[in-house]
């Protein structure tokens, strides 16, 4: 085999490099609540741990949350976004990012904050937001998610792929007539 993961064995993924404005410590912190609820669940936290973030692995490791802090590269970031149900960005800020496309084109989910960044972003499922910086509204989002027994594909990709197949074969139309 290739090595890619033929299940989602990871329920929750953060995999980015771990600063203040990604959101991995406010993740962490929900993580803690949430666990309580559902001491089942996983979550997967994969980078580099920046100097401003600050959390203890060992410590943390008790609520179900397994670290691989260091740097990843382009293999195990697809190997880890394919074996996750969903992947969360809890942005405390941010104005780009193509963490998104390349994550739904993975056939992964994405659990977002409600910043600007992916408010606006057309492949956001607006379902699968919570309210930035609020860490009830993180927790009930990963609850709600959680109960759900397979991510649904994200209509929003699907309606993206379909308008970006129409109009590569409206400009091949245009080229070969």
């Amino acid at each position: 085999t290739d090595g890619t993961p033929t299940v989602k064995d990871t329920d929750f993924l953060f995999i980015f490099h771990l600063r203040k404005d990604k959101g991995a410590e406010f993740l962490l912190e929900a993580w803690k609540d949430f666990h309580a609820i559902n001491k089942v669940a996983t979550l997967k936290v994969c980078g580099r741990k920046l100097p401003d973030s600050v959390f203890d692995e060992r410590e943390l490791a008790k609520y179900n949350i397994e670290f691989h802090l260091r740097f990843i590269d382009d293999d195990e970031y697809y190997r880890y976004v394919k074996s996750a149900r969903y992947v969360v960005l809890p942005y405390l800020q941010g104005t780009n990012s193509g963490i998104i496309s390349t994550v739904l084109s993975l056939g992964t989910s994405v659990v977002t904050s409600d910043i600007p960044m992916f408010r606006e972003n057309p492949l956001v499922p607006e379902n699968n937001m919570f309210a930035s910086e609020n860490k009830e509204s993180l927790v009930a989002k990963l609850q709600e998610l959680w109960k759900k027994q397979e991510p649904s594909e994200s209509p929003e990709l699907n309606i993206y792929k379909a308008d970006f197949a129409k109009g590569v074969n409206e400009v091949y139309s245009k080229i070969l007539n």
